[in-house]
């Protein structure tokens, strides 16, 4: 009995003193932190249509992030530096979950933090990256 006992706590103080995993992974992308939130993003290597997008980040147990997961206090503006969160120097552009209007989605540049609505979400050549929450 006191060897079960013994078993029991040791099994559950590893539980209660484990550090938790972080949600989601990020395999075949490359993870990142806000600028200003310092969330831990996760960029696809590859890019794919934003339908695509958003069954990637789901694969990674994640969803493509909203324009304000990605932006903080985002107000619909566009533009350079219209996401300071996303400015972290790489020259790169990803989807947010947001469209605009029918046929389009808003894009998100991390170097510049210059936000768009450039891309097609309908146009099935439109490739970007997913960046994942």
């Amino acid at each position: 009995m006191k060897k079960i006992l013994l078993i029991l706590l040791i099994t559950l103080s590893v539980g209660i003193f484990a550090k938790p995993s972080i949600a989601g992974t990020c395999n075949g992308g490359v993870e990142f932190e806000g600028a200003v939130n310092k969330h831990t993003y996760c960029h696809s290597s590859t890019a794919m249509t934003w339908w695509a997008a958003f069954a990637w980040c789901k694969k990674q147990g994640r969803e493509l992030a909203s324009m304000e997961q990605l932006c903080p206090s985002w107000g619909g503006a566009m533009g350079n530096g219209a996401c300071p969160n996303m400015m972290i120097g790489k020259d790169l552009w990803g989807w947010s979950a947001n469209p605009s209007g029918s046929s389009v989605a808003f894009d998100v540049n991390l170097s510049s933090g210059n936000v768009l609505i450039y891309y097609s979400h309908g146009n099935r050549n439109a490739s970007l990256s997913a960046l994942c929450f």
